[in-house]
C-alpha cells in the first residue's frame, strides 16, 4: 500500500467519527476491546486484531503503559480497517517494531491517525 493511501484512510477515519477517542472510533468500527488481556512476553507483540464468528476484537498486552496501549489500539484498528474488513476468520499480531511490510502499513496507518488525533505516539 502507498503511505498516501494509509494516511488518507485514518484521515477519513477521524473525518468519519469527529471524534478524539480511539476507544469510540473502534466502537464505532464494531470492534470490540477486549478486557481480558493477553500475557505474553512483553517487546515484541503489543497485542492482537482478531476476526472469529464475525466479531472483530483487540486483545491488548497486560503490561502496556498509556502511550503504549493508544499505539497499539491505533495499530489494531489499522489492522481492521486495512486487512480485516472480510470478517473472514484471522488474527494479526500487533508488534512493537515494523518487521514486514504489513506491519509498515498498519504502524504508519497509526502515527498518522494519532497525528490527527493529536495523541503522542
Amino acid at each position: 500500500m502507498t503511505a498516501s493511501y494509509v494516511q488518507y484512510k485514518a484521515l477519513a477515519l477521524v473525518n468519519q467519527y469527529k471524534s478524539g477517542d480511539l476507544y469510540r472510533i473502534a466502537e464505532g468500527e464494531g470492534i470490540q476491546i477486549m478486557k481480558d488481556p493477553i500475557d505474553l512476553p512483553k517487546g515484541v507483540v503489543l497485542g492482537i486484531a482478531a476476526v472469529c464468528k464475525g466479531y472483530r476484537s483487540i486483545y491488548l498486552q497486560e503490561c502496556l503503559d498509556e502511550t503504549e496501549k493508544h499505539q497499539a489500539i491505533a495499530r489494531a484498528i489499522g489492522i481492521h480497517i486495512l486487512f480485516l474488513l472480510d470478517l473472514q476468520p484471522a488474527c494479526i499480531a500487533v508488534m512493537e517494531n515494523a518487521t514486514d511490510e504489513q506491519q509498515e502499513d498498519i504502524i504508519n496507518f497509526a502515527e498518522a491517525l494519532l497525528k490527527e488525533l493529536h495523541v503522542s505516539a
